[in-house]
């Protein structure tokens, strides 16, 4: 289909299956379809920054733009970036983050703090990240405007700060009331253990591009999902805006006028090498920048 297909050539364009969605750097999915659908990938005749619609898009919330980076990337592969729906830089969390049961806190020296739970997107502004025992949010001084690193580098980025640290009933969990050294036997309860999903901080990037971020979380692929092109890469045209200056031909009265300065009406006059001045202006010049004796 031509490069100048109209939004009706584009509805007639075949819907092609996808069979694997891969994500790498947090921001770009290769997606692969089967080998019998190359013929109508080729159909589609992908350039660089046309935009795809997945019938059930790799991750949430689906509000993502697909822009195509790489067209028939390795044959069967279209590489695709995910830009945030007001044309913020997206960022994507693995499923290995969102769906595991560790991640892993940097701290001072070197040193390392292991979480036993996961971490999730929390309206596609910051990530919550879920803690076991709220003593532990507590020993780690998680505080709202404190910084905090984590070596997955969730959607990308290491470096956090807290947004707000939520903690609950800690004198009624033994492991906290403890100080996280675990209680006696005669102490244990499983009963009054932190409820899951009841201590967490939530956190943002500590720092942001100028057009903001926005965070989404991948999911599985849904068999019998498939792809097809939304819109061609829109023309780049130049548009003046206030004051700008647009290269069109001056007024004739100007154009004259400048001419006849000139003393001609072709070519303008070639300029003088300045090393090839008279030498008798050279010696005025120098004689001027001499100090009086």
């Amino acid at each position: 289909m031509p490069r100048g297909s109209t939004s009706q050539d584009l509805e007639d364009l075949p819907e092609i299956p996808i069979t694997r969605a891969v994500l790498r750097e947090s921001r770009i999915f290769d997606i692969e379809v089967p080998p019998e659908a190359v013929e109508g990938l080729e159909q589609l005749d992908l350039a660089a920054g046309d935009l795809l619609e997945l019938s059930y898009p790799p991750f949430e919330p689906e509000v993502g733009v697909i822009v195509v980076t790489e067209p028939l990337r390795k044959g069967r592969v279209v590489s695709v970036r995910i830009e945030g729906p007001d044309g913020q830089e997206a960022r994507v969390c693995s499923r290995r983050l969102l769906q595991g049961s560790t991640y892993t806190i940097l701290l001072e020296r070197k040193t390392e703090f292991t979480v036993h739970r996961h971490v999730s997107v929390e309206n596609s502004e910051m990530l919550k990240l879920h803690f076991a025992h709220g003593a532990q949010i507590v020993k780690l001084r998680l505080e709202s405007g404190a910084g905090v690193n984590l070596k997955e580098k969730p959607c990308g980025i290491e470096e956090w700060q807290v947004v707000e640290a939520h903690t609950q009933d800690l004198e009624k969990c033994p492991n906290c009331r403890t100080g996280l050294r675990g209680p006696r036997s005669a102490d244990f309860n499983a009963a009054d253990l932190c409820v899951a999903g009841t201590q967490y901080a939530l956190v943002k990037p500590k720092e942001e591009p100028p057009g903001g971020i926005f965070l989404f979380a991948e999911r599985d692929l849904l068999a019998g999902a498939t792809l097809r092109l939304a819109a061609r890469k829109p023309e780049t045209k130049l548009v003046a805006g206030p004051g700008a200056r647009l290269p069109s031909a001056s007024p004739p009265r100007l154009r004259s006028r400048s001419q006849a300065a000139r003393g001609n009406w072709g070519a303008p006059p070639r300029l003088r090498s300045r090393s090839r001045r008279r030498p008798a202006l050279v010696e005025r010049a120098a004689s001027a920048r001499s100090p009086v004796r």
